[in-house]
């Protein structure tokens, strides 16, 4: 298995063609390790909603990203074609989110050999989680 740093490497490049989530969102991917990934988005006005406040769709689009990676990671490390993708995932929206920098860290809870379950806490800069999301993955 690589170090982290060349897992992150590799995962950018693989994950380069994901242009919703990197070039229209302006998701960026910091860090991955083995079945862990964090992903990072500088929101601004495009991103919010009539209310003024961070857009929902934008938080589970960068939680769903950060699961993508994650779930994949060892595919990534190995340079196998993908293998995991999203069954279902469940948000919880715990506050309203401000424009400005937030985060997305997912963490594998279980990684059975068909399904596994994730953990995707996003915060804001001052590392407050303000949704939650639970996804099951299936490997395809």
């Amino acid at each position: 298995m690589s170090t982290i740093s060349d897992i992150t490497r590799l995962a950018r490049k693989r994950f380069d063609c994901d242009l919703f989530a990197l070039q229209t969102t302006g998701i960026v991917i910091e860090e991955v390790g083995d079945l862990y990934a964090r992903c990072s988005l500088s929101s601004n006005e495009c991103h919010q909603n009539a209310r003024g406040v961070l857009m929902g769709g934008v938080i589970y689009t960068i939680a769903d990203f950060a699961f993508a990676i994650a779930a994949n990671s060892r595919c990534v490390a190995d340079n196998r074609p993908f293998e995991w993708v999203s069954l279902s995932a469940d948000i919880h929206y715990l506050a309203a989110a401000s424009l400005g920098n937030i985060e997305a860290c997912c963490r594998c809870l279980y990684f059975g050999g068909r399904t596994a379950v994730f953990e995707t806490l996003v915060s804001d800069a001052q590392h407050q989680v303000f949704a939650k999301v639970t996804t099951t993955g299936m490997k395809i």
